[in-house]
């Protein structure tokens, strides 16, 4: 059986902090990193790229997380920056490697999350999350005492991967602690409601992401450019068309925010996210400046 440690902290050498026989024993290891935006974004840093040459197609990366060592291999070797894809050593050639999200610059070290990755680039992984009872099935989900029981044989762990984590839903008071330890619980916005996962789900979450290829992309830097200026162009052709229109021009210009939008659920629906706001921003920014000269233009031409 092949057994990774997470960890949450580097060591001087800049590898996931282990206790030192652990280490000598050579035991794989993978960062636990979890971040968290507006309560219903979460990703996994899955690797930390160790440059951003913008020339460069395929860059060297170090740190892997915990999904990405517990779904394939802790020998990570490059990034391929235009394929949006991790490169290991020991990937079957037969297996499509894995895939990354997006790349994020983190710009400040957060209190979960102690690594060397200020102010670098860093592939990271949107976590599609599950229904909040999926992993709580007991088709999912035993006691850790239930299986260390060495009369236990349980068939629901053959052939798959085991994730061991705290599912604690108190404070634990520790000895010699004057605070009691925060637990690994995350609220989740689910539409109208909150609900609470453990971090070991999120973690379940991130592997099963990987491991089925179903991975949220958001488009690349060039390719976002691209859309930009397709809906800078579209807005300022509406503008153009609309310009001696009247009550007409707000049907059409809501008709065209509504195609754009059944784009976007389509793709979304595809697991590639647009950047709605940069990209409405771009046609209404276009539209604007077009009717603006439009209407300067009919000043100067009148009478």
């Amino acid at each position: 059986m092949r057994v990774i440690f997470g960890a949450s902290s580097l060591a001087q050498d800049g590898q996931p902090k282990l206790v030192k026989k652990l280490r000598e024993a050579g035991a794989a290891s993978g960062m636990l990193c979890i971040n968290r935006r507006l309560s219903y974004i979460f990703s996994a840093p899955l690797v930390v790229i160790g440059s951003n040459n913008p020339q460069l197609d395929q860059v060297p990366a170090k740190t892997p997380a915990l999904a990405l060592v517990a779904a394939y291999s802790e020998h990570v070797q490059k990034v391929d920056v235009s394929r949006q894809q991790i490169i290991l050593e020991d990937t079957p050639s037969d297996q499509p490697p894995p895939r990354y999200s997006k790349v994020q610059r983190i710009r400040s070290e957060l209190d979960d999350c102690r690594t060397d990755a200020n102010e670098h680039d860093v592939a990271m992984l949107l976590i599609r999350l599950s229904r909040s009872d999926y992993w709580r099935d007991p088709r999912r989900r035993a006691s850790y005492a239930e299986l260390t029981d060495p009369a236990a044989t349980d068939e629901r762990l053959h052939d798959r991967i085991v994730l061991v984590g705290s599912t604690a839903d108190k404070e634990l008071q520790c000895p010699g602690e004057a605070k009691p330890r925060r637990l690994d619980i995350h609220n989740v916005v689910r539409g109208f409601k909150s609900t609470e996962v453990y971090g070991v789900e999120l973690q379940a979450d991130a592997i099963a992401n990987l491991v089925t290829g179903r991975v949220i992309t958001t488009p690349t830097v060039g390719a976002q450019a691209v859309i930009m200026v397709l809906l800078a162009a579209a807005g300022a052709t509406v503008s153009f068309f609309t310009a001696t229109m009247s009550r007409r021009r707000r049907w059409i210009l809501a008709a065209a925010v509504v195609l754009y939008g059944a784009i976007a659920v389509v793709l979304a629906s595809q697991y590639m996210l647009l950047n709605v706001l940069y990209d409405l921003a771009a046609f209404f920014v276009a539209y604007a400046l077009l009717r603006r000269l439009q209407v300067r233009l009919v000043e100067r031409s009148a009478p």
